[in-house]
């Protein structure tokens, strides 16, 4: 098992913590969540096209997915491992388009840069998920 099974476990399990964290009520950073979200809700990536999601459940689905994706990518099999790399990386690049949008500073921002560029690690190093296969995601 070489580093990147384990940045993929350490990743995984930030995720997965993240996601609690929105989901449970976990104080004093559930409270935090929850008036983030409230200001997330207003600048959601698909309000253009009529899709407005009410603030709670926007954070719900969040949490749930980054729990979800964060255990099938720190325990998950490899093709679920890449796929769920992958959205876990659309999650981050939405999360820093939010902050883009409120007109945050770049410090509010940081863990979720952070955090994509180790997705973008875990996906495209010779050593990653897609790095060694040439780009080609082989579910069989």
């Amino acid at each position: 098992m070489g580093s990147m099974h384990y940045l993929a476990i350490g990743v995984g399990l930030f995720f997965v913590v993240a996601g609690l964290v929105k989901v449970a009520p976990i104080q004093p950073a559930h409270n935090q969540m929850v008036s983030a979200f409230g200001r997330y809700a207003s600048v959601f990536p698909l309000k253009m096209v009529g899709i407005q999601p009410a603030a709670d459940m926007y954070r719900a689905l969040t949490g749930a997915a980054e729990i979800l994706m964060g255990s099938l990518l720190a325990f998950g099999r490899y093709d679920w491992r890449s796929l769920s790399c992958l959205g876990l990386f659309v999650i981050t690049v939405g999360a820093v388009q939010t902050h883009l949008a409120l007109g945050d500073a770049v410090a509010e921002m940081f863990p979720a840069l952070i955090a994509g560029g180790l997705l973008l690690i875990l996906l495209f190093h010779p050593n990653g998920f897609w790095g060694s296969r040439g780009g080609k995601l082989h579910l069989a």
